[in-house]
């Protein structure tokens, strides 16, 4: 999401980052990556429980497919740093409306996959 921020900027959003670490750990973890969106720190999780975002299974997590595409993602210079909180916590994206209706929700199928910044910008086009 990081390479496209001003053409998210331009659309209006305001895009956050929610980690299962405690604020320390959040912040650490947007400086690593150089993130212009600001981070939350969800120690216990309530984000990801009021989502419904559940517990991978192994494949889901540390599988062949998302061990390659890792692979792939550090070769075009994205890198993971150690994780912190429940490993096995699914993440997902999700685009709330400034009334607070969730107009977009992508759960993952597995660890590695995110939503295009594509199909993000056509669903923030929508919104008003």
């Amino acid at each position: 999401m990081r390479q496209d921020d001003e053409k998210f900027e331009e659309t209006g959003a305001q895009v956050l980052l929610v980690t299962q670490g405690t604020p320390e750990q959040a912040d650490q973890f947007c400086r690593d990556r150089h993130s212009p969106f600001p981070c939350f720190a969800d120690p216990e999780r309530e984000a990801y429980h009021a989502f419904t975002l559940e517990r991978g299974t192994f494949n889901q997590v540390l599988g062949p497919a998302v061990v390659l595409r890792g692979i792939s993602a550090a070769l075009r210079g994205f890198h993971t740093s150690r994780s912190v909180g429940d490993v096995m916590q699914m993440p997902g994206t999700f685009v709330i409306d400034r009334q607070g209706t969730v107009r977009f929700a992508h759960y993952n199928r597995d660890a590695a996959d995110n939503p295009p910044n594509e199909l993000l910008f056509e669903v923030l086009a929508q919104v008003d």
